[in-house]
């Protein structure tokens, strides 16, 4: 099973990010939260800086470049250098880890996947039926691109603040249930 690398920050000191293996992974992101050699975090205020740049130019061909943690301005500047971008882990309102309207539609027009965090203040859901809300609220805006590109992010090893009827992946079976039982067809489930 591939696995993933949250923040390669890591890597910065001494080169390191030069001679790593990025094609044994699914996916990386540049950071966390906060800046670090690479880019700018969610919760800082730096942008992607040429390590950064050269960081995703290794990473192009090998593994997808994860956006999740970015700011906005790290975000843009990645996505324009990415060849594979996805959004592992997060939410659609007005959290600093969340995407704006803008950012899905940059990533939907690159076919990006884009994962929905179950982290209460990042999903904006506090229960199941709040959770499935916002699943259906986003396919209802972006239609079936929002389909075909929207996917579970958990971040179930990364947080405690996750709705108690969320928080597991058996209970995503019960997520799928309950979007056929809202009118989606298997098909549309098992993509998302």
């Amino acid at each position: 099973m591939p696995i993933a690398v949250e923040d390669l920050g890591f890597l910065y000191e001494g080169g390191a990010y030069k001679t790593f293996d990025y094609s044994d992974f699914a996916y990386c992101s540049l950071t966390w939260n906060y800046d670090n050699g690479f880019a700018g975090g969610a919760l800082d205020a730096g942008g992607l800086t040429d390590a950064g740049r050269e960081l995703i130019e290794l990473m192009n061909g090998k593994c997808a470049i994860d956006l999740a943690h970015l700011n906005y301005k790290s975000f843009y500047a990645a996505l324009e250098h990415a060849q594979r971008p996805c959004c592992s882990h997060t939410g659609f309102n007005e959290h600093p880890r969340s995407l704006d309207d803008a950012q899905v539609r940059e990533l939907l027009a690159r076919r990006a996947p884009i994962g929905l965090c179950t982290v209460t203040a990042i999903c904006g859901a506090d229960s199941f039926s709040r959770f499935v809300a916002v699943i259906d609220g986003f396919v209802q805006k972006y239609g079936q691109d929002g389909v075909d590109c929207l996917a579970f992010g958990s971040d179930f090893n990364g947080s405690t603040d996750i709705p108690a009827d969320v928080c597991d992946y058996a209970a995503l079976d019960s997520v799928g249930f309950e979007l056929i039982r809202l009118g989606y067809d298997c098909e549309s489930v098992d993509k998302i």
